[in-house]
């Protein structure tokens, strides 16, 4: 698709609960006024750097999918107050380099999925509080990543913030 940005009129539908921007190649720019959304989609939104400041402006927001955004180089740091947030989906955000650290306060995060992250070096330090969190598909310790398609990695990986992460099931 050839969108590049969205139609303004689009930030008028306020009752919008879910947002499908898949496969948007070209999509640089997003709105931040559709308050009502519970679902973004912007997989395959390969042009996409970053996200605008004021995300948690979409303060009802439960799902964030940027699958496969492989510009994506970083989420912005007022992400943390997306709060009723529960999936994150970042899977083969290639070039996505740290997550925020405030991301601690995402306490009703249940699934953060990370494989394909491959430039990310280390996890937040207050990932230990996201005590809902039940799904984490990479954890990266000292530039090492511990998954489960290399497991013999977590080896010498310090994995003190899994502890604290009681509901995790699927690492």
């Amino acid at each position: 698709v050839r969108l590049q940005e969205l139609p303004r009129g689009l930030s008028k539908l306020q009752n919008l609960l879910e947002l499908n921007l898949s496969d948007c190649s070209k999509l640089q720019k997003l709105p931040t006024d559709m308050t009502s959304l519970l679902s973004l989609t912007l997989s395959y939104c390969v042009r996409l750097q970053e996200l605008p400041k004021g995300l948690s402006k979409l303060h009802k927001l439960v799902m964030l999918d940027l699958s496969h955004c492989s510009n994506l180089q970083k989420l912005p740091t007022d992400i943390s107050g997306l709060t009723k947030l529960r999936t994150l989906n970042l899977y083969f955000c290639e070039n996505l380099q740290e997550l925020p650290r405030d991301m601690s306060k995402l306490v009703k995060l249940r699934e953060l999925r990370l494989r394909g992250c491959f430039q990310l070096r280390h996890m937040p330090v207050g990932l230990g509080n996201c005590t809902g969190l039940q799904t984490l598909s990479l954890f990266v310790a000292e530039g090492r990543s511990l998954s489960r398609t290399n497991p013999s990695d977590s080896d010498d990986c310090e994995v003190g913030a899994l502890a604290d992460l009681g509901r995790l099931n699927n690492l």
